[in-house]
């Protein structure tokens, strides 16, 4: 995997699977290479789906709306600005669609407006159907705003402050119940 990021594709997005049997080393090496890649001079964004997600309910909108809150909330924190106007133009209609007060002031950070949007709908079934309902067909829209809006502004600004590029590596933990 190292090798595909640094140099087969270093300027080149990839999307790479890793999986494995409970217990064979798969956090280790995901660990082992975050520092590798670290070590080469990329910023690397680690960080588990599982602590975002409910496991045993999640959908594709779920995952995308948990990556862009990562990824946003550790450019933030690198004091790198990200402000996908896809995103602010879809928490107003999803506050709208759900007729429920989400307070998503210009000036908040994306990762603030997911967390907020994620919240009002974590406690209640019926409210999380509907924003699934509600994002499902824009699915394409959503991944192309984190790939363009979020994604490669990021990784521009981390190439001009001396990275190499950005890498994202996301943990999803799969537990499952007898």
């Amino acid at each position: 995997m190292q090798r595909t990021i640094t140099r087969i594709s270093p300027d080149q997005p990839t999307c790479q699977l890793f999986t494995g049997h409970i217990g064979c080393g798969k956090s280790t090496e995901l660990f082992r290479l975050k520092a590798e890649l670290e070590q080469d001079g990329f910023y690397v964004v680690y960080f588990e789906s599982s602590q975002d997600l409910d496991m045993g309910d999640v959908d594709i909108s779920d995952i995308l709306l948990s990556i862009a809150r990562q990824v946003s909330e550790t450019m933030e924190s690198a004091k790198i600005k990200v402000r996908p106007s896809y995103f602010t133009n879809l928490f107003a209609e999803v506050a709208e669609f759900l007729q429920t007060p989400i307070d998503l002031s210009a000036e908040a950070e994306l990762s603030v407006g997911i967390a907020r949007v994620t919240a009002k709908t974590k406690d209640s079934p019926k409210l999380r159907s509907q924003l699934r309902q509600y994002l499902e067909p824009r699915t394409n829209s959503i991944l192309q705003s984190i790939n363009e809006e979020l994604l490669d502004v990021a990784n521009l600004e981390l190439k001009r402050q001396g990275k190499k590029g950005l890498a994202v590596k996301e943990w999803q933990q799969r537990v499952h119940k007898k």
